[in-house]
């Protein structure tokens, strides 16, 4: 007769579980932080490439967008 071996999770399991999740939500924070920046400066390269192409269309910007902007810029700076 084979005898039944059973587990018994260590005490401090739970806790190491946690300290677990938070490294791995750390590590995965800054990917998602470093991507974003290359997003950004990928597309704010492409925007000075184009910019200085010499066939670059001129216009203005409406006045609204300009209140839409601040308005936000605001909000954003009032949560911090």
């Amino acid at each position: 007769m084979e005898s039944e071996i059973k587990y018994k999770p260590s005490p401090t399991l739970k806790e190491d579980l946690l300290v677990a999740k938070r490294k791995s939500a750390k590590a995965l924070l800054w990917i998602g932080i470093i991507s974003m920046i290359m997003f950004w400066a990928g597309l704010t390269s492409a925007y000075i490439v184009r910019q200085n192409a010499g066939n670059w269309l001129l216009f203005n910007v409406p006045e609204m967008f300009i209140v839409s902007t601040a308005v936000i810029v605001l909000s954003s700076i009032v949560f911090l």
